[in-house]
């Protein structure tokens, strides 16, 4: 059963294994985040409260003598109720508009090139489905997924290359998030497919004439920084939406009809 209460004490400790696994990718221990917290709280405690998250399955611990990894609940109760999207500044805001061109390209151009400056921002794959003609899936970057320590295992990183190949389960999961405001998260086992469970899958929509036409996002470990990610996918679909306002349904512009 999902846990929909925490005490503060219990939320500041769950965040702060979140946060920690994210920055380290290690299992986090006791004393890291008893030093993380600066206060009278101490490891004896967090060990007692960490105990408690395992209980309630929002950590995990690798083996008996291991710190505790954030569960795909954990992540899910971190993002609904502890995280605080961490916005872009105005040098990046500007960084990431003066990268994009303002020539009149088509339109698959114009959605490679938003790509190539989403992945090249987040150091992250990025990815996007245009119900513009034909479906067609677009990934970008699929270099940054090697950089992940958890993908150094080739046995987890295969899985994930077929599905960018096979494209259909990760269009299935963008069609799904194309009528919904808004930026998307799925975490871990919350994808229906087996084969990238190990990821997590940050989507928002974008629109033409303010009529959701396709989708974008990025595709990266569950151990994301869901802060920045979150906000940046949502900030360069607002942008690609914008640039993009002159396009019609087929994919051709208004000025050029």
């Amino acid at each position: 059963m999902f846990v929909t209460h925490l005490d503060t004490r219990r939320k500041r400790i769950l965040q702060a294994i979140v946060e920690l696994y994210i920055e380290t990718a290690s299992p986090v221990s006791s004393q890291a985040i008893a030093r993380r917290l600066r206060s009278r709280i101490s490891a004896a405690t967090v060990r007692n409260v960490m105990a408690e998250l395992t209980e309630a399955d929002l950590v995990w611990q690798p083996h008996t003598s291991a710190g505790r990894m954030p569960t795909d609940k954990g992540y899910r109760y971190y993002i609904n109720s502890l995280l605080e999207v961490e916005q872009l500044t105005q040098q990046e805001q500007e960084s990431i508009e003066n990268q994009y061109p303002y020539r009149r390209e088509a339109f698959d151009e114009a959605l490679a090139e938003i790509l190539r400056i989403l992945s090249n921002f987040s150091r992250y794959t990025s990815l996007a489905f245009s119900s513009l003609g034909k479906d067609r899936l677009y990934v970008t970057g699929a270099s940054y997924i090697l950089e992940q320590p958890e993908f150094q295992d080739t046995r987890k990183l295969q899985p994930i290359l077929r599905t960018f190949e096979r494209q259909e389960p990760l269009l299935e999961i963008m069609k799904e998030d194309l009528g919904r405001d808004g930026v998307s998260v799925h975490i871990g086992k919350e994808n229906p497919c087996r084969d990238i469970q190990e990821c997590s899958l940050v989507v928002s929509n974008f629109k033409i004439k303010n009529r959701n036409m396709g989708a974008l996002g990025i595709i990266g470990p569950r151990r994301m920084s869901y802060p920045k990610v979150i906000s940046t996918v949502g900030y360069i679909a607002r942008v690609l939406s914008v640039r993009i306002a002159d396009y019609d349904e087929r994919g051709e512009l208004w000025m050029q009809r």
